[in-house]
């Protein structure tokens, strides 16, 4: 049963993780010769530079291309009523538990892609003692980043099924009132307070708005 779930997922998700897959790969070494035109004369300033300025794209694509994995799924599934995974012998708990399962094994592919096209970057880059290449480091950034978006997301599609995008931005509406009405009650160090708790490390969103390094003391 899961060998025949995981390659219909696999079968209707495929473009998306391939194309994904492919913005990882190349990253790394367009956002070196895209600051080229910035005075960077050496090659590691071009990726120190070209991180620091399209680093955040890189926590966009972790955050958008995992909506899409987790969306797709259930949008076929609902186009036919979700009759065929109601009609299988296993409970439905199951079947979403697995759903899930398979959609977080092919978030590893876009984090294996960034981790080659990293360690092809920084291969032909001689760095001096004081500073070291993290490969690794940033895929696995960037899988557990990608997991997190596609845990939030696919909770969200499966508990607010095609009212989804009227949640996402019922919340976001939400926020922006909450952060709206502290500011004008003058309560803005509650706000920073939550903030910090939310997009500073240790916190969860830390993995997407941290700096994005590949090269570092």
């Amino acid at each position: 049963m899961f060998a025949m779930m995981f390659r219909m997922q696999w079968r209707w998700t495929r473009l998306a993780v391939f194309g994904i897959a492919a913005l990882a790969l190349v990253f790394p070494t367009l956002v070196r010769y895209l600051t080229r035109s910035a005075g960077a004369d050496r090659a590691i300033t071009q990726v120190l530079d070209g991180f620091a300025l399209l680093g955040p794209m890189l926590g966009f694509l972790a955050l958008l291309g995992p909506f899409v994995l987790a969306a797709l799924p259930w949008t076929i599934d609902h186009e036919t009523r979700h009759v065929y995974p109601l009609s299988l012998p296993v409970e439905w708990s199951w079947w979403v538990r697995t759903r899930f399962l398979i959609g977080a094994i092919t978030l590893v592919i876009p984090a294996v892609a960034l981790y080659i096209g990293a360690w092809a970057t920084v291969s032909t880059i001689d760095l001096p003692p004081l500073l070291r290449a993290y490969p690794g480091a940033l895929a696995f950034r960037f899988f557990l980043a990608s997991l997190l978006a596609y845990a939030i997301s696919f909770a969200l599609q499966y508990l607010a099924g095609r009212r989804a995008t009227h949640v996402a931005a019922g919340i976001l509406v939400g926020v922006l009132v909450i952060v709206l009405g502290a500011t004008l009650l003058g309560q803005g160090d509650l706000l920073e307070r939550g903030a910090e708790l939310l997009f500073l490390w240790p916190g969860p969103l830390s993995l997407f708005v941290a700096p994005w390094t590949l090269i570092d003391v």
